[in-house]
């Protein structure tokens, strides 16, 4: 097991975690598409923010996300 910062290669990957996490806990997919937007990862968030996954063997089993902040302020975006 090991955690490495996400490749933007890694974006859809990482979008389709969060959504099945999400619809794990049996919200129904009309409300999960609704959230759908704030649920995906783009490449160029990847980019510009701390995204790191959690992979065995190649697969991913997880990610984080802390969004770029000012000043001594920390967010964490994503924990899935």
């Amino acid at each position: 097991m090991k955690i490495e910062r996400a490749l933007t290669s890694d974006a859809e990957a990482l979008t389709t975690l969060s959504l099945h996490s999400k619809d794990y806990w049996g919200y129904g997919a009309q409300l999960i598409d609704s959230w759908r937007e704030e649920l995906s990862l783009s490449p160029k968030y990847i980019l510009e923010n701390e995204v790191y996954k959690l992979t065995i063997e190649n697969t991913i089993l997880g990610f984080y996300a802390f969004g770029n902040q000012k000043g001594y302020t920390i967010k964490l975006n994503f924990l899935f």
